[in-house]
């Protein structure tokens, strides 16, 4: 079998990487292009997402959006026309154009996700269905040598005890950690040069897996330290959703998390922490710590999730909550709290990865963000420093020690 090309693997100036997850629908009602990304300044991109069959095949879920797009008058310069090359279409001729001219940058190509992981438990379960897994890859990405460099394993989520920690319906067996492990030595042995990632929960409790026999054969935990909380959830307590510090007000924090993962023994510089470029909502509510309930009225594209972009929307006031780190918003009249990353809660995050040594920052989702010439822009933000140099908040430093498995986490 001819193997993929991975292209080289870019370093940022720091050793922290912000890690940027771009969809193939932002391209649709969103409006948000591959162009539009300031990619001089994007060390990371996460490609989001390919399917999986319960055979291992992988595959696109929208080939007009991922292959065959021109993006006529849309693109990236120079623009395509009908005739355009094969390799210059869709959102993957983006990318290759961006590369073609010399753009230095990682790209990863994520499958499962939330809605695509009902699948994951069968796909591993055989011999045939892992080997399959790793050929349709590979047949993925060979008409693109040299424009991948990872692979993200987005499984919502991956348990060893049988129970479907995710969406409904997702398929579990008590052998998918096992299975996985025999999955990962295969795809590393095949698709040498490219990195493997694996999206992690945030919440201790669901943890349920070898992590001690799993992380030598993985590059980058991302820990999706966010949708923490929201009433539309079911919490009946205002909270926040991506705070930095434990609250009285949640069960979760980014600190609780990476001291968990830490636990396990996961060496700091494979372990990213989460930002959230969109804002979670609390109906019915008179501000932080009181009664909620409902979906929030307000929605960019789902009910109760907000482009950071819109925050704070009209007649909503910004807040700091100093004790979590973190931001939110609040509408009295309407009686909505959205609970969200700002600028100051990604920069004490991005003095966190130092302080702790991490390997950076994954963020959710591109086309939310404010314009990158913003001083709002989070991308920007964690460029400025956590890529490219150091935040200015060394002197308010969280610490994280290691919780060990079964402990309870102590701040």
């Amino acid at each position: 079998m001819t193997t993929a090309v991975a292209s080289q693997y870019y370093e940022t100036p720091t050793k922290k990487h912000g890690v940027f997850y771009h969809t193939n629908w932002s391209c649709y009602a969103r409006n948000y292009q591959v162009k539009d990304l300031l990619i001089s300044n994007m060390t990371d991109i996460v490609y989001a997402f390919f399917n999986i069959a319960a055979d291992g095949t992988v595959s696109s879920g929208d080939t007009w959006a991922d292959f065959q797009n021109p993006f006529i008058g849309n693109g990236v310069p120079p623009q395509n026309t009908w005739s355009s090359p094969s390799n210059d279409l869709g959102l993957f001729g983006q990318f290759q154009k961006l590369r073609k001219q010399g753009s230095n940058f990682n790209l990863a190509l994520a499958i499962g996700g939330w809605t695509w992981s009902a699948n994951f438990s069968t796909a591993m379960s055989s011999a045939a269905s892992r080997q399959n897994i790793v050929t349709s890859l590979t047949n993925i990405l060979k008409p693109w040598p040299e424009l991948f460099n990872g692979i993200c394993i987005d499984w919502e989520y991956l348990s060893d005890d049988g129970v479907n920690y995710g969406n409904a319906g997702n398929g579990v067996s008590v052998q998918d950690a096992t299975n996985f492990i025999q999955f990962l030595k295969l795809i590393r042995e095949e698709m040498k040069g490219f990195r493997i990632y694996l999206a992690v929960t945030a919440a201790p409790e669901n943890i349920k897996m070898p992590v001690e026999s799993i992380h030598p054969l993985v590059d980058e935990f991302h820990v999706m330290t966010y949708d923490f909380h929201s009433s539309s959830f079911g919490d009946t307590i205002t909270g926040h959703q991506t705070n930095l510090r434990p609250s009285s007000y949640g069960t979760y924090s980014v600190e609780e998390a990476v001291s968990v993962w830490l636990g396990y023994g996961i060496p700091s510089s494979k372990i990213f922490i989460g930002a959230a470029l969109y804002g979670r909502g609390f109906a019915n509510t008179d501000g932080l710590g009181k009664s909620c309930s409902g979906i929030s009225p307000d929605m960019s594209w789902e009910p109760g999730v907000v482009d950071y972009k819109s925050l704070p929307l009209p007649g909503a006031v910004e807040l700091w909550d100093p004790v979590a780190r973190a931001g939110y918003s609040f509408d009295s009249v309407k009686r909505v709290v959205n609970s969200y990353d700002t600028v100051e809660s990604v920069k004490e995050k991005c003095q966190f990865v130092f302080d702790n040594d991490l390997g950076g920052i994954i963020c959710w989702e591109t086309s939310a963000d404010f314009p990158y010439e913003n001083p709002k822009s989070l991308i920007k933000t964690i460029h400025d420093n956590l890529t490219n140099g150091s935040s200015e908040l060394s002197s308010d430093k969280v610490l994280v020690k290691p919780t060990a498995p079964g402990k309870v986490f102590s701040p």
